[in-house]
C-alpha cells in the first residue's frame, strides 16, 4: 500500500514538474487539486504529496487563503537563479578529470549537431531541451552527487523560463556558437579555454539584460533593459 502511494505521488509529481518545464502549466497558474485529481484519475492525497514536493523545489508556491500557484520569479530570485547556475557550472568544469574533457567535448559535441539541426528547423522547443542537456552534462561530468543535485532546480526553473518566454534569434545563435566553443576547447583539452567561455556564456548581467530576452518575463519582474551596445 506504501509502495502503491509513493508510486503515484511519484507520477504526479512527474507530470506536473514536466508540465511546469514546457509552458503547459503557465507561470503564475492556480493550480487545482480537484481538477489535477479528476483529470490523472487518481484521489487529492497524491496530488497534495506532489505539490509538497513542487514547493520543495521551488516550482510552486503554496499561499494562505489563496491556493497554489506556478512560481513566476521575481528580479532578484532571477538574478538568484543565474548566479547558481554561474558558480555550480564552472566549478565542476574545474572538478571535472583531465583526462576526461575530450570525451566529455565529444558528448557535448553531440549535442551541439543537434542544436544546429533544431535552428536549421525553426524548432525552439528542441533547442531548449538540448541546452539544458548540454548544461546538465557538464556538471554531471564532475561526479559530485551534491552539486548535481544542488543543480537540478535553478536549470529546472531556467528551462521553464525559456519554454515560456523564450529567446531572441540573435542569442540562440550566439549561445550555440558559445556550445560549439565550449566542445572544442574540451576536444583539446584546453579546460582553461573553455571555463573562459562558459564563464561569458553564463554571465548573470548579459544575461538578465541582453541574452534571455524574454521581455514580458523582465517587464514582469521589473527589469528595465539597457542599450545593448552598453553591454
Amino acid at each position: 500500500m506504501k509502495e502503491q502511494k509513493k508510486l503515484l505521488r511519484e507520477i504526479v509529481y512527474s507530470r506536473l514538474k514536466s508540465r511546469i518545464v514546457i509552458g503547459k502549466l503557465p507561470m503564475g497558474s492556480k493550480l487545482s487539486e480537484n481538477s489535477i485529481a479528476s483529470e490523472l484519475g487518481v484521489s487529492k492525497s497524491p496530488v497534495r504529496d506532489a505539490i509538497q514536493m513542487l514547493e520543495r523545489d521551488g516550482l510552486v508556491t503554496v499561499k494562505q487563503q489563496s491556493g497554489t500557484f506556478v512560481v513566476k520569479p521575481s528580479k532578484e530570485q532571477l538574478k538568484e537563479i543565474l548566479e547558481h547556475r554561474h558558480a555550480i557550472e564552472t566549478a565542476c568544469l574545474r572538478y571535472c578529470d583531465r583526462d576526461f574533457l575530450p570525451d566529455l567535448g565529444q558528448e557535448l559535441a553531440g549535442i551541439v549537431e543537434q542544436m544546429e539541426f533544431s535552428i536549421e528547423q525553426n524548432n525552439t522547443a528542441l533547442f531548449y531541451l538540448l541546452d539544458h542537456q548540454f548544461h546538465e552534462k557538464i556538471v554531471a561530468a564532475a561526479g559530485n552527487r551534491l552539486l548535481v543535485k544542488s543543480y537540478e532546480l535553478s536549470n529546472t526553473l531556467m528551462a521553464a523560463i525559456l519554454n515560456q518566454y523564450g529567446l531572441s534569434d540573435e542569442y540562440v545563435l550566439k549561445a550555440y556558437k558559445e556550445h560549439q566553443l565550449i566542445a572544442n576547447f574540451l576536444i583539446n583539452s584546453d579546460l582553461e579555454g573553455a571555463i573562459t567561455i562558459l564563464d561569458d556564456h553564463l554571465n548573470v548581467e548579459r544575461n538578465i539584460y541582453y541574452g534571455y530576452q524574454f521581455k514580458e518575463f523582465l517587464n514582469h519582474v521589473g527589469v528595465n533593459l539597457p542599450d545593448q551596445d552598453k553591454l
